[in-house]
């Protein structure tokens, strides 16, 4: 079939009556000659055709009944005759210069097939720092081939729908229909990781496209009828997420083991955005008794504790012990870890009512040095944790670098060294994790984190435990750490093999003998 136009910009609609104008403009304010643009309605009930009337003599209109993307996008090939395809979701947009850019690639790389680029993400038009490329291909200065780094997508998605070029004589070697319409969600990164095979793919870290998010949800329930934003629809995710990882696996002839079970779907969930919650893990009568525990603690140390009398608590005290391997929580962090899990850490976080205290933003991963990022902070409620009461926040993704930070000490820092980010970011994009009591979240070691005063009548009471593969090692010192699942035969860490012997957890005197020996310990080994 010859070649009618440069390129054909195959954009799939439904309801997008709204911003479709923005999407078609990108592509016509590209300047360059011969573009064919197919847009496919799927069944849109809103405005759409109303808003297409003055682009009818310009661009390829089809309305069909509602079949899906997939059934939408192959109809969009079917009826291109480009040189080369581009795909746009319809509430994208194109950059300027994007495709002068990218037909002066293919001239430069003519053994090239197909073209990847990077995009900036906006989510309620508030600028994320989310990125379109998989980090390792950002991090390169210049074009790669993708062929260089196979690992990087043969497990997932490593560039925006509206990131992707390709010649369309390469759809030779693919089987139609090009798109499954059998996946209601993944079906993309199907499609690309078959392209991805077929061709000599380049990799160009420029940003080409803005890639948009509303709140209106159209584009969820496209992939997922009828299944709410639950845990239901994490677990519905990841099942075809697994059917594509298995599916790309026997294509490139890589070994592929199968886990579809709802620890794996949160952990998909927690390793793009760097923060899952919430997570019931402790029942009403474990609620209490930790609540007791805690009370306990207060009698001992009284209403003033310092943030260094809070912290390795699981070290000595028999409760605190019983929480960091507590078996609920402790199923989460395999998919997430590997099996061989150690306790590194834990601190009792009190922050009192009507407080000025606060948690300054910073990444934990910037001071503490680990060899690699397998590090995993579990925060349990003992109490509501909401936004009045200075619950934790996170800056979504942004787990995928370390940013500079800076010492700014302030006597009102929970954070005794003041460490604060000092690189800029955007804070307007921050999650406030509220939790329920005997609810957790899990956050990335490298994620931006922090909180806000309390200026509730309430306290905010909760327990952070830090956990870390066994492979792991840490640069600043050797560290005292109990085995949590698994086994640990390496000799970086200092491995304590019992248990905190102060079993009475109501005596007082118990936990003032236990806190003594604790602090002593603690001045001695100069634990953090």
């Amino acid at each position: 079939m010859e070649d009618e136009y440069q390129i054909s910009v195959i954009i799939p609609s439904y309801n997008r009556g709204y911003v479709i104008k923005e999407a078609i403009d990108s592509v016509f304010q590209q300047n360059i000659p011969d573009i064919q643009v197919i847009l496919i309605d799927d069944g849109s009930t809103d405005n759409t055709q109303e808003v297409l009337v003055p682009y009818y003599d310009k661009i390829t209109y089809v309305y069909q009944e509602n079949q899906g993307q997939s059934v939408a996008r192959n109809l969009g090939i079917d009826l291109a005759r480009g040189k080369y395809i581009c795909f746009l979701d319809s509430d994208d947009v194109f950059t300027k210069g994007k495709f002068k850019k990218e037909l002066a690639l293919f001239e430069q790389y003519p053994e090239v097939d197909s073209i990847i680029t990077d995009a900036k993400f906006w989510l309620l038009n508030k600028y994320s720092e989310r990125s379109g490329l998989h980090p390792k291909l950002k991090s390169h200065a210049h074009p790669v081939l993708l062929s260089d780094f196979p690992a990087y997508w043969h497990y997932g998605i490593i560039a925006a729908t509206s990131c992707h070029n390709f010649k369309r004589k390469i759809l030779s070697n693919l089987a139609h229909p090009f798109f499954d319409p059998r996946l209601p969600t993944w079906e993309d990164w199907d499609f690309f990781a078959k392209i991805y095979h077929h061709s000599n793919t380049l990799v160009v870290p420029e940003i080409t496209a803005e890639v948009r998010r509303f709140s209106d949800n159209t584009r969820k329930e496209r992939h997922i009828p009828g299944i709410k934003c639950t845990i239901d629809q994490e677990i519905f995710m990841h099942t075809y997420r697994d059917i594509v990882t298995k599916k790309v696996a026997t294509m490139v002839g890589i070994d592929y083991t199968k886990s579809s079970n709802i620890e794996s779907a949160i952990s998909v969930k927690y390793q793009q955005n760097g923060y899952y919650s919430p997570i019931k893990v402790l029942s009403e009568k474990e609620l209490n008794y930790y609540r007791k525990a805690f009370l306990h603690q207060k009698e001992m140390l009284g209403e003033n504790m310092a943030h260094n009398q809070l912290v390795q608590l699981h070290l000595h005290f028999s409760w605190a012990y019983k929480l960091v391997t507590h078996p609920v929580i402790l199923q989460y962090l395999e998919p997430i870890l590997g099996p061989n899990i150690l306790i590194h850490g834990s601190t009792l976080f009190y922050k009192k009512p009507n407080t000025k205290k606060y948690v300054s933003w910073h990444q934990d991963g910037y001071f503490m040095k680990f060899s690699s990022p397998k590090y995993t902070t579990a925060w349990i409620a003992f109490e509501d944790s909401t936004k009045e009461n200075g619950c934790l926040q996170v800056i979504p993704e942004s787990h995928q670098r370390l940013y500079t930070h800076d010492s700014i000490p302030s006597e009102n820092s929970m954070l005794p060294s003041g460490l604060s980010v000092v690189e800029a970011f955007n804070k307007e994009t921050a999650v406030n994790i509220e939790l329920k009591a005997g609810e957790m979240s899990l956050h990335h070691v490298n994620i931006i984190h922090g909180s806000t005063p309390n200026i509730s009548k309430k306290p905010r009471i909760g327990f952070a435990i830090r956990y870390i593969s066994a492979e792991v090692t840490q640069e600043l010192y050797h560290h005292e750490v109990l085995l949590a699942k698994g086994k640990y035969d390496g000799n970086h860490y200092k491995l304590l093999k019992n248990p905190p012997k102060h079993n009475n957890l109501f005596s007082v005197e118990s936990q003032k003998e236990a806190h003594i020996e604790y602090v002593r310990k603690r001045n001695a080994s100069q634990v953090t």
